[in-house]
């Protein structure tokens, strides 16, 4: 990839210009090339109202695409411990060299998609320990692969639209020997009826709940810990996923044990590819 770019700071104003040219030549997609050019306006963030915002504009081989961003940010208490934000999006995303020139007998790229396009709404409260927030995004010309059998070919493809909403909390603590951070997060969504399968799009992780900790055990041992509660969409029921590391370290030495998916739990992230199951691993490492 070759870029030039330039960049101003006129207070409160930050200016971005960019010129750059993608260059891809590879066995599998060919020799492709496209030109970016971009223009960006940033308003830093004002200490009296926690006001920012961006507009971007990108020429994408001389089609114009535009993107722009407001957050404003509250603070509950004058301390600035307790604050809450509204931040809103207008976004877009290319089509990848492989979404659109890919081509094996399991993979078919369109060198016709389109970009996708974005607009989320995101409502977030902080505290000392919590942060809670709440998200709506709905998306335009969604980008997925697709298939309409398990034999068939996935394809690159507008989908269409896409509404996604939902929200987490995630509290955390901390001390001298470790950190505990517990979180959840639902997410719920809308789309044209689907007669396919989805790799990607329409499945997104519906609920997750989870606690992670870190804890010193002493005499240079550490523990590193998670169990989680996942479910996508698709899924007829959740899994319950556990990860643990014991590591230790001194003078140099550093020594590591743990595993993955200590429950051993069988499930699929992507339609035909079964995750990695228990998964142990050992070592040990020197360094001057």
């Amino acid at each position: 990839m070759l870029a030039a770019g330039a960049k101003a700071h006129i207070e409160p104003l930050s200016v971005n210009l960019e010129i750059r040219r993608e260059k891809l030549h590879s066995s599998s997609l060919g020799r492709r090339s496209r030109g970016i050019g971009h223009i960006g306006l940033e308003l830093l963030p004002a200490a009296d109202t926690g006001l920012s915002a961006s507009w971007g504009m990108d020429i994408v081989d001389g089609m114009p695409r535009l993107t722009a961003a407001g957050r404003v940010k509250s603070e509950i208490d004058a301390d600035g411990r307790r604050s809450i934000s509204l931040l809103v999006t207008n976004t877009y995303r290319l089509p990848s060299m492989t979404e659109l020139y890919y081509s094996t007998p399991s993979n078919i790229g369109d060198p016709n998609l389109q970009p996708e396009y974005a607009r989320q709404a995101m409502l977030t409260f902080d505290a000392e320990n919590l942060s809670i927030s709440l998200f709506r995004r709905k998306s335009e010309n969604v980008i997925d692969w697709i298939r309409y059998a398990s034999a068939d070919p996935w394809q690159a493809t507008n989908i269409g639209s896409v509404t996604v909403g939902g929200g987490g909390i995630t509290w955390s603590t901390g001390g001298v020997r470790g950190r505990l951070r517990l979180f959840g997060e639902a997410m719920d969504g809308e789309s044209a009826t689907a007669d396919y399968q989805s790799k990607y799009a329409l499945r997104y992780v519906e609920m997750r709940l989870g606690i992670k900790s870190t804890v010193d055990l002493g005499a240079g041992w550490s523990l590193n810990c998670s169990l989680e509660a996942r479910r996508r969409r698709g899924w007829e029921e959740a899994v319950l996923l556990a990860d643990a590391f014991f590591s230790w370290g001194e003078s140099g030495f550093a020594l590591h044990i743990g595993g993955t998916n200590l429950f051993d739990e069988t499930y699929e992230d992507v339609p035909g590819a079964v995750a990695p199951g228990r998964w142990l691993t050992a070592g040990v490492s020197r360094s001057w």
